[in-house]
């Protein structure tokens, strides 16, 4: 299928990491993509696959490249597991392929408001419209639009046009700071 490899675990190849499980080599393509699972909870998911498998089944291109499933990928790995359960996605361009793993884990795992401030962040610097966002990270487009309104653009980072699910390209809407209340009681 992909890399066949004999040697189980994990390791470096050429700068990008490498998870082998049951001689097949799945690379890791975001790396520091999504924030680190913290140690008890990726024990608990470990702990799981010892007693049931794998039972949501990894995502990966063609290439053997992980889009989601990395940790589970993980924990078999150290388990020692023959198999696991994968499904082959085709087609998707580079682009597709980080905006899939972030929609399946923001939809998953226990993240901060810092946390997910700067996946929303780091989408519309994609060039993704405030609805597309919000579908990739399961909110309302007003919550996206609040958040980011809060991110200094000082460094020109945000674009200046963004891409509509119809494809065409329009001005990316002004993001401003949120209003602050204040609690003037008359007396």
């Amino acid at each position: 299928i992909f890399g066949q490899n004999k040697k189980e675990g994990v390791f470096m190849s050429k700068k990008q990491e490498i998870i082998t499980v049951g001689g097949v080599e799945f690379k890791v393509l975001f790396p520091e993509l999504l924030p680190k699972v913290q140690k008890d909870e990726y024990e608990r998911l470990k702990a799981s696959i010892k007693q049931l498998g794998v039972l949501v089944p990894v995502l990966v291109d063609e290439d053997g490249g992980i889009i989601d499933g990395e940790q589970r990928l993980r924990a078999a790995s150290e388990l020692k597991l023959k198999t696991v359960p994968f499904n082959i996605l085709h087609g998707l361009d580079g682009q597709a392929k980080k905006h899939l793993a972030i929609k399946l884990n923001s939809q998953r795992r226990q993240m901060t408001q810092d946390q997910r401030l700067a996946m929303a962040t780091d989408l519309r610097k994609d060039g993704l419209s405030l609805r597309q966002i919000a579908e990739i990270l399961n909110v309302h487009h007003e919550t996206v639009r609040r958040q980011l309104g809060g991110v200094d653009n000082a460094t020109g980072e945000l674009p200046a046009k963004v891409k509509g699910k119809d494809g065409k390209e329009y001005a990316a809407k002004v993001l401003r700071k949120p209003k602050t209340r204040t609690n003037a009681k008359s007396v």
